[in-house]
């Protein structure tokens, strides 16, 4: 009896022995694991993948608000509004009001025009000269004198400047009165001189933004073809509107 527990008892030391060095051998034989780097310093630790980012889970969709059609209209309208081009307006008028050398005086006229698409400006003024008066012998000699013309330039465009030089040919009519030499005292008599007149002449005006109006200066020297001596330097201030 004795010896029989003796031999199992040796049976089951070399069992346990023999099953422990053979797990042995399998852990030497197993491959190392790959050493994992270490974070450098200050390096923010990855957080987990979110829940939603995982295999097999279930995908959330989301998206921003978005504001109704009218809200963004309004919104973009009040950014950016809206602009619109300004009306081209080629024909003009104008009031002019000034002074003219040779006894021409005071003067006032009106002008006309349009400009075309090549900025040449084709038109038409009249003019009226007061003239002046003077005393001879007693008497009193006094001029006046009025003239209309055909006009054509060429509009240069400097921002809201217009400048033009242009030229004018018309026909003028000028009258003289006074005391008529050989005649009873207080006799007077009146002469026209009239004659075909050109001018050389240059306008600039300012136009008021947003808004047709215009307003500037114009200088011109009238010369009667029948006897230039008697040329004539003018000056006006202009007004007007374009349409």
């Amino acid at each position: 009896m004795r010896a029989h527990f003796l031999t199992s008892s040796l049976a089951a030391t070399f069992l346990l022995f023999f099953s422990s060095a053979a797990h042995a051998d399998e852990i030497l034989d197993a491959p190392p694991a790959e050493a994992q780097p270490l974070p450098a310093p200050g390096d923010a630790p990855v957080p987990p993948p979110a829940a939603d980012a995982m295999p097999g889970a279930p995908t959330t969709l989301t998206s921003a608000p978005i504001a109704p059609a009218s809200l963004g209209a309004g919104a973009l309208a009040r950014e950016a509004p809206e602009r619109e081009d300004a009306p081209v307006r080629r024909v003009g008028v104008a009031s002019m009001l000034g002074f003219g050398s040779a006894n021409q005086g005071f003067g006032l006229g009106v002008r006309g025009g349009y400009t075309m698409p090549m900025n040449v400006y084709v038109g038409g003024s009249f003019m009226y000269h007061v003239g002046t008066s003077t005393a001879l012998l007693g008497q009193s000699v006094s001029s006046n004198a009025y003239y209309f013309a055909g006009e054509g330039g060429y509009d240069f465009q400097a921002g809201p400047v217009t400048i033009r030089p242009y030229a004018g040919l018309g026909y003028q009519v000028a009258s003289i009165s006074g005391p008529a030499p050989n005649t009873p005292a207080g006799t007077l008599v009146s002469q026209n001189a009239n004659s075909v007149v050109v001018y050389p002449a240059a306008s600039a005006h300012w136009n008021i933004p947003r808004s047709q109006f215009f307003v500037g200066g114009d200088t011109r020297v009238v010369i009667p073809l029948a006897d230039a001596s008697n040329a004539a330097f003018a000056m006006f201030g202009t007004a007007g509107a374009k349409f």
